[in-house]
């Protein structure tokens, strides 16, 4: 997995796709965005090309770590919703439990970003690719 925040990301691109012939890549929290820099940054729309490729895989995961807009995030939303529009088959979801280095005042509830995946991913099938097929295809069963 890859926990590279957006700052490295282009310095990383040119040998993610060397690494992508060798192993799995999964990009973490949606790239850990800044929501301001909006969907256009140019790391994002890099992110976006990788994952459309099928070259990564992303883990749509850890809104609060984009967005500081407890507690329900909407402008990380639009981040989610590219991905989706880019290739619903290279994402996967996980709660980023701890929530390590999260003040307690703004700990997000696991139940609800589980919610908040539901609101924000209302197809169906995408919503079982992402949280069963797509971890299946890489962990096994």
């Amino acid at each position: 997995m890859l926990q590279a925040t957006c700052r490295l990301f282009l310095l990383l691109l040119r040998h993610m796709r060397q690494v992508r012939a060798t192993a799995s890549m999964i990009v973490d929290h949606m790239l850990h965005i800044p929501a301001a820099r909006g969907v256009g940054d140019k790391n994002f729309q890099s992110l976006l090309r990788l994952v459309g490729e099928g070259h990564v895989h992303v883990k749509v995961s850890a809104a609060y770590r984009l967005s500081d807009r407890f507690p329900d995030y909407p402008d990380a939303r639009p981040f989610h919703e590219a991905l989706l529009r880019a290739n619903p088959q290279r994402l996967l979801w996980g709660t980023d439990w701890p929530h390590p280095s999260i003040p307690g005042e703004v700990m997000p509830d696991d139940g609800h970003l589980f919610d908040l995946f539901w609101q924000w991913t209302p197809n169906e099938q995408a919503r079982r690719c992402i949280l069963a097929e797509t971890p299946a295809r890489l962990f096994g069963n």
